[in-house]
């Protein structure tokens, strides 16, 4: 679920990138961020890691 979520977030993120600047190269490295960033997150929000906050 995480896998394709990120995708969709990427390529998204990939095609909005495309349409604003024109350039291959930039959209695929856009995606690829996004992509990474959004597993990361979803990572994250899914396993519900406890803040430190434990005072």
């Amino acid at each position: 679920m995480i896998l394709g979520l990120s995708l969709i977030f990427g390529a998204v993120a990939g095609a909005l990138t495309y349409w604003a600047t024109r350039s291959a190269p930039g959209a695929i490295l856009g995606t690829g961020a996004a992509t990474a960033g959004a597993i990361g997150l979803l990572n994250q929000i899914i396993s519900g890691m406890p803040d430190d906050k434990d005072d």
